[in-house]
């Protein structure tokens, strides 16, 4: 006889791994790495990971967090939606180190997401390695487009600008 706990422990660990890896992301986010069906279960996790406080959840339960003070850390939550328009196809993604926000597989393929602050562009150039062996491919999130001229980093594949409401464009 499957238990509730066990129909549930897939997406339960998901769940936790994932918010505890970014630490801090809008709950619409969150709904869309698993599959559409699956909303009404995730919602009902996240409801009770609450109770226990393994999670957080604000009032309004748009924002779910592995920290009761909510930092939301507005790089990393726009290129959180970068990855979900790739979700489908990344065999795995965790944080990024320096300069990268978010690193995933597609295939045998590494990517990094970084996030490029206005103004910050020549920082950000300084900051990535030269002489790499295996250079992953770079998609770079900008403030604004404007800041394209200004960056000369290796191997990136793509820019993208990411509205409030988790849009993104992209541009090459």
């Amino acid at each position: 006889m499957n238990t509730r706990a066990s129909l549930y422990a897939n997406e339960a660990s998901k769940l936790l791994d994932t918010v505890s890896a970014y630490t801090t992301l809008y709950t619409q986010q969150v709904l869309r790495l698993f599959p559409a069906g699956k909303a009404d279960t995730i919602r009902m996790l996240l409801r009770r990971f609450a109770k226990e406080r393994r999670l957080y959840l604000s009032k309004d339960e748009t924002i779910v967090s592995a920290d009761p003070k909510f930092p939301l850390n507005d790089g990393l939550v726009r290129a959180f939606w970068v990855l979900l328009d790739f979700i489908d196809k990344a065999e795995f993604h965790v944080p990024g180190v320096f300069p990268a926000l978010i690193s995933f597989f597609v295939g045998e393929e590494l990517y990094d997401i970084l996030h490029i602050p206005w103004g910050q562009e020549a920082m950000i150039n300084a900051a990535i390695p030269r002489q790499e062996k295996s250079q992953p491919k770079r998609i770079l999130l900008l403030d604004a487009l404007s800041q394209m001229s200004a960056l000369h980093i290796s191997n990136t594949v793509g820019y993208c600008l990411v509205s409030r409401d988790g849009k993104v464009t992209y541009y090459q």
